[in-house]
């Protein structure tokens, strides 16, 4: 039995009602099941950590106790601030939220309300969850000081790229796509809940893509992308897309221009890709430093996308620990670096006739 093992789970979004116009909406567990969540941590006795504190448990340098849980956020959703903050602040528990600077936008310093305004009749549950987006710098220094919430690094972009010259679909009026858009837009990432997504042009190739972390970009220079674009823009625009073949349509005029140009393409070289990743790594990591006066010593990879590569370049630039599903987060562990999470907001979990499976996995992953 591996007593001395460690879990650490982890959620993305917390909202009092859950939004569906959300490209992921499964991401978002509602505020009455994290409420339980959250309570069950407490009704189990589960003392809670942070990241340097499991480090040092990984290492063999200092031990955590039995009963030690970790607890993260991915993303930075605003909703951590208004709903989960003051129900760590309650119960005593500690979070680690995982930041991404490019989604935080640095010309808002407003402090949102939160479940705490609630508590005192200042605000109702449904204004609160009209609040969207990510939180901003003024209240992650305001989590970071209470003790609650420790900040670290998500990387810089948090996004994908295409990997071949393969095209699966086009954009449409029903397109919903996140990391396009934010290629496209990087400038819209922080109010991209917030926001109409619909600047993409129609028509816009979408490409086979893999998560950004582990992809070798696939670039085309346009060509085709224009054609295609002032095609549908001449062939009828949103009304192009109510013809029952237009996908057929796009990929057979997508082939004939690949055949007429040459040189439509241009595959990332492998210094390219290095420097890429470097910089997702040292960029965000000296802006939340710079940001919140604090030491960042640990990466949290997007999609959970790694490989090698990206593994040693972390330790390379400076951090300590990345998250690494698949080895168990036992003390002495071999490769202390890596760290093994659990999705507890996935769907299955957030079910009521799953939600003692949460139990399970948690005291499962201790034996």
């Amino acid at each position: 039995m591996k007593l001395n093992a460690v879990p650490v789970i982890y959620y993305h979004s917390v909202k009092y009602k859950r939004k569906d116009n959300w490209v992921h909406p499964y991401v978002t567990m509602l505020l009455e099941k994290f409420v339980k969540h959250i309570q069950l941590f407490k009704t189990l006795g589960l003392k809670t950590f942070f990241m340097d504190d499991l480090y040092y448990h990984l290492k063999g340098e200092t031990k955590l106790p039995f009963k030690s849980l970790l607890i993260h956020f991915d993303d930075g959703y605003l909703d951590n601030f208004i709903f989960a903050y003051p129900l760590l602040k309650r119960y005593n528990l500690k979070a680690t939220i995982w930041v991404n600077p490019d989604f935080i936008d640095d010309t808002d310093n407003r402090v949102r309300p939160t479940l705490e305004d609630y508590w005192a009749g200042k605000i109702k549950l449904d204004e609160l969850n009209q609040y969207d987006g990510f939180i901003n710098w003024e209240e992650m220094r305001l989590m970071e000081k209470s003790g609650v919430i420790d900040f670290q690094s998500h990387t810089l972009t948090h996004t994908q790229y295409s990997v071949s010259d393969k095209i699966i679909d086009f954009v449409s009026p029903d397109t919903k796509i996140d990391w396009l858009h934010w290629n496209l837009f990087p400038e819209d990432k922080p109010n991209f809940f917030t926001n109409p997504r619909n600047k993409i042009p129609l028509g816009y190739p979408i490409y086979e893509s893999q998560k950004g972390n582990v992809a070798i970009k696939y670039e085309e220079n346009g060509g085709l992308t224009n054609e295609i674009i002032n095609y549908v823009s001449q062939n009828g625009s949103e009304n192009f897309f109510k013809k029952s073949n237009w996908q057929d349509e796009l990929f057979s005029l997508a082939d004939e221009l690949k055949m007429k140009c040459n040189n439509l393409y241009k595959k990332e070289r492998k210094e390219e890709y290095l420097l890429r990743i470097g910089k997702e790594l040292s960029d965000s990591k000296l802006k939340i430093e710079n940001e919140l006066s604090k030491k960042v010593n640990h990466i949290c990879w997007p999609y959970g996308a790694w490989n090698d590569v990206t593994e040693k370049l972390a330790l390379e630039h400076g951090y300590i620990t990345s998250s690494i599903r698949g080895d168990k987060n036992i003390f002495k562990k071999e490769k202390f670096w890596r760290v093994d999470r659990i999705a507890l907001d996935n769907p299955k979990y957030q079910n009521e006739l799953f939600y003692f499976y949460a139990i399970y996995k948690l005291l499962g992953y201790k034996l």
